[in-house]
């Protein structure tokens, strides 16, 4: 694809001023990566970002290359570990060795992996659909969060989460993200960040007394994941109370309620992705309740998530910064630059798809030629790639299926959304769908 003079001047000038940099990557860092990316030959594209020197990496063996190195000390966090103002413990501060790969393993993967979850967010999306009114429109961003957050609690805890607790974890939502940003953990510790400390203080109180519950009870074997947690910490005599509130915290910043709103969103504005959608949902599953087991049934159903994936990818971009001089495959990073991957811009690339821009489920039909590896990264790869990266698919096709099967929904306007960069990629407004119901 040729840039456009504007493209190319803009371009131009962010290989230069880095305050100037500063000011346009801050606004809009999608749009700034974008024009960045284009400005050079795949490969790595250096810019100084206030007093930063970012490498975007465009290059998909480049971007292979830098994950596998995706480990301290090679790599680090930088900002990212700032999360531990509300965390305080737990894998996504301990972000490398033994211990983090104790956390991962033994905490952290039969969460991401529990076979009961796609069941309860069903269930949990039977009801929530069941209040939508034909017509009246559907904050579908918010809505879907919701329905995350108390699938999550009732899968860790058994019980169903209330009001304060929903709220606590809304609040931990905005913060987390907004730790990494200058001035973060200053404005935490501020009176601006006393209804996040209260939220997290309130979440551990939760956490502490369904923990001493379980204490009090110690022949129960409930199936509950809270429950196991604390049967591995009593056992083992290595688990803290304070990794098991972290553990816990940390399944609510899953971007999957992003991937449902896009999914969503990617279907009211192509309606003839949408037919083949309904098409296939109505003939597997003929009325009946969306299972697991349905998932491997539903093939075009697998390729509207793999492509809305690409367009909307649930990490917009992984940024490591150099805690050594690097050679990465003959390209010099110093010690203290920051490597930057994006998928935003990888998955847009016009260099490395067909209509880059166009919403086509059938790149990933059966028989069609594949991209490059690391073309394509959505759930991240490498040592640090996403553990529940399965788990998710499965989940978000249950909903997605359940959902489909009671309404279309509608977009108000075809107008692309503006973003928000959150925990993952999300509308920055209000993103609402009106709900029209469907024949029985």
């Amino acid at each position: 694809m040729t840039q456009t003079a504007s493209g190319a001047r803009v371009a131009a000038a962010a290989r230069g001023n880095p305050i100037l940099n500063l000011l346009r990557f801050g606004p809009d860092p999608l749009e700034f990566m974008t024009k960045l990316a284009q400005s050079e030959g795949l490969g790595i594209v250096p810019v100084r970002v206030g007093n930063v020197t970012l490498r975007l990496v465009t290059d998909p063996a480049l971007i292979k290359r830098a994950l596998e190195l995706d480990d301290p000390p090679t790599l680090g966090r930088g900002r990212f570990t700032r999360v531990a103002s509300w965390y305080r413990e737990g894998i996504f501060v301990i972000t490398s060795g033994p211990e983090h790969a104790r956390q991962r393993d033994v905490l952290g993967r039969p969460i991401w992996n529990d076979p009961r979850t796609p069941e309860i967010a069903q269930r949990r999306a039977v009801a929530m659909a069941a209040g939508w009114r034909e017509g009246e429109p559907v904050d579908l961003w918010r809505t879907f969060r919701r329905l995350h957050f108390e699938t999550d609690w009732e899968q860790l805890t058994g019980e169903q989460a209330d009001e304060p607790l929903l709220r606590a974890f809304e609040t931990g939502d905005v913060w987390q993200p907004r730790l990494i940003q200058p001035l973060g953990t200053l404005l935490w510790r501020l009176p601006t960040g006393s209804g996040a400390r209260k939220a997290s203080a309130l979440i551990d109180a939760r956490v502490d007394a369904l923990v001493a519950q379980r204490r009090g009870a110690p022949d129960s074997a409930a199936p509950d994941q809270l429950s196991r947690l604390v049967r591995q910490a009593d056992a083992d005599g290595v688990t803290t109370d304070e990794q098991l509130r972290a553990t816990v915290k940390l399944q609510f910043p899953d971007p999957i309620h992003d991937f449902l709103t896009w999914i969503f969103w990617a279907l009211a504005r192509n309606p003839v992705a949408e037919e083949r959608w309904l098409e296939e949902i109505d003939r597997v599953l003929a009325g009946a309740p969306a299972t697991v087991e349905d998932v491997a049934r539903l093939p075009y159903v697998h390729r509207v998530l793999l492509e809305t994936m690409r367009l909307y990818p649930p990490s917009f971009g992984i940024f490591r910064e150099a805690l050594e001089d690097l050679d990465l495959d003959g390209h010099a990073v110093p010690a203290g630059d920051v490597i930057v991957m994006s998928q935003w811009v990888t998955h847009r690339d016009p260099r490395l798809w067909d209509d880059a821009l166009r919403f086509d489920p059938e790149r990933w039909a059966e028989g069609v030629p594949r991209p490059p590896e690391l073309t394509y990264f959505p759930f991240s790869a490498g040592p640090h790639g996403c553990h529940g990266s399965q788990q998710a698919l499965r989940e978000a096709t249950v909903v997605a299926a359940t959902v489909s099967q009671r309404w279309r929904l509608r977009a108000q306007s075809d107008k692309e959304p503006a973003l928000a960069l959150g925990i993952g990629l999300q509308p920055k407004r209000a993103l609402r769908l009106v709900p029209i119901a469907r024949a029985a």
